[in-house]
């Protein structure tokens, strides 16, 4: 299903659409959009990388909001500043590297 969204909405938004796909899509689930990425041979390599840096962004951020809905503040405030250390991390290799 993501492949066929990010098909669709990248022959009329080009990256920009593969990117709002990947954010909504991201809520969810990370792989859908990675393993659509690597097999979509229309995408550029950096709007790929993006994509996938966005899908991981954004379901971290939910995962924390879950973590912290079931688990409650404490549980929350430990996975959310992981979370915030881990995409530091990442955005730090990415941009460093």
């Amino acid at each position: 299903m993501v492949t066929l969204a990010t098909k669709l909405v990248g022959n009329f938004a080009s990256g920009a659409g593969t990117l709002a796909v990947a954010a909504i899509s991201g809520v969810v689930d990370v792989d859908a959009v990675t393993i659509s990425m690597a097999r979509l041979g229309g995408v550029s390599a950096e709007i790929a990388t993006e994509a996938i840096l966005i899908v991981v962004g954004v379901n971290t951020i939910a995962k924390a909001g879950m973590a912290s809905w079931t688990g409650g503040a404490r549980i929350g405030a430990y996975v959310g500043l992981t979370s915030l250390f881990a995409l530091a991390a990442g955005a730090t290799a990415f941009f460093v590297l």
